[in-house]
């Protein structure tokens, strides 16, 4: 009798972690998709009338190996970021929610690639806490690898502008520009993404002609226009219809939300929910539809600080930030995030890559007052004789 009971506890334990495992993340998927269209509106309101192009799982990844050590405020502003507000999970379940996902996402599929890499590269006199790299690795996969960003700058910029490079398959270069590396820098919080799918349902390359693009009410053009035509997960309202067109293997899929009125993207751009279309994307049913679909190729690349800040992240680019989870030295913080991402779309499939880095640099050490608001003297000196050419002083204020 006591052995089936504690067999009945243990199963009881076993399912109520597996449920409070879905649970954990469920939630972080939803804050995903309202954090992937809430980003969506920020760029797209900074880009009026231009192709954007992102990888939200990217930068919600570096942003959250940031956010794992951070404290505080700090914390409370990147948990709103990303949009975890909606779950009341304390913050280490949301990055074994992470865990989670990306142990799903690295499973192999047949005829897909798909590959995120994670990298911490701290200088190497920056004092990283061994408990921060520890979690890190376990989380997110982030290997560490210590630089000289002091006297090696340059170097150091190359180094991770070809990690970056090896493994989006050299479609995302030169990442971190010239001067982007100081000696100030820190560290550089680094992700990559990769991914190449075939269609499920091929587009026939003699179906691909040329048609007519409506860009605005004044202005169309002619660009190679593939056509296919299957059975694909479809559904429409007044606003828009949305279609989902999987690649091999159903692990991955392309979802085009399509606006009824030719010229009303903007109008339904705010409207759009991402839990919602991930709603009618999961119970839509299968129709037979003929698509058109413009066969292109696109790159886009942004610094996300402003962007970091109107969706609610401060603290993090002051000397304020709290990162006592990551590290002890002073006057850190995060100068600059930058995201770089490149799709190519054909009949075959799609080929996409992005990365994010985020910078992380010191202040120099906060300087004693020196207001020169009474009279001095003063000189000027020859460095090399230590002869003094000019000597005064400064009593009062002249013309």
């Amino acid at each position: 009798m006591l052995r089936l009971i504690l067999l009945s506890l243990l199963l009881t334990a076993v399912v109520t972690g597996q449920k409070g495992r879905r649970e954990r993340e469920c939630s972080v998927i939803k804050a995903g998709y309202q954090f992937s269209f809430d980003l969506y509106n920020e760029l797209a309101s900074n880009n009026t009338g231009a192709n954007i192009f992102f990888s939200p799982y990217s930068i919600s990844t570096a942003t959250s190996m940031l956010m794992l050590g951070t404290d505080g405020k700090t914390e409370i502003e990147l948990r709103s970021f990303l949009r975890h507000g909606i779950c009341n999970h304390e913050s280490m379940r949301i990055h074994l929610a992470n865990k989670y996902i990306s142990k799903l996402i690295a499973e192999p599929v047949a005829d897909m690639s798909l590959t995120v890499a994670n990298r911490l590269f701290p200088d190497t006199k920056f004092n990283l806490y061994a408990n921060y790299t520890q979690k890190s690795a376990e989380f997110y996969g982030s290997a560490v690898e210590s630089i000289d960003f002091k006297g090696q700058h340059e170097l150091s910029r190359k180094t991770i502008n070809d990690w970056i490079a090896e493994r989006t398959n050299d479609k995302i270069q030169n990442m971190l520009p010239a001067g982007s590396i100081t000696p100030m820098t820190e560290i550089v919080l680094a992700n990559a993404i990769y991914f190449k799918g075939t269609w499920k349902t091929k587009f026939n390359p003699r179906s691909t002609t040329d048609g007519l693009f409506h860009i605005d009410e004044n202005t169309a053009t002619f660009i190679p226009m593939m056509r296919t035509k299957a059975k694909f997960t479809y559904a429409t309202n007044a606003l828009f219809s949305i279609i989902e067109m999987p690649y091999i293997g159903d692990a991955a899929s392309m979802v085009i939300v399509l606006p009824r009125d030719r010229f009303g993207l903007s109008s339904i751009e705010k409207m759009l929910d991402g839990n919602y279309l991930r709603a009618l994307t999961q119970y839509g049913g299968k129709t037979e539809v003929s698509v058109t679909l413009p066969k292109f190729t696109m790159t886009f690349s942004a610094n996300l600080e402003d962007t970091y800040q109107s969706m609610g992240v401060e603290s993090i680019f002051s000397t304020g930030a709290d990162f006592g989870r990551m590290t002890d030295s002073e006057d850190f913080f995060i100068s600059n995030i930058r995201h770089k991402a490149f799709i190519e779309v054909n009949e075959e499939g799609t080929e996409a890559a992005a990365a994010t880095t985020l910078t992380g640099a010191r202040t120099l050490s906060r300087s004693p007052n020196f207001i020169c608001d009474h009279p001095f003297i003063f000189y000027i000196v020859h460095k090399k004789t230590n002869v003094i050419l000019f000597l005064g002083r400064y009593v009062t204020p002249t013309k």
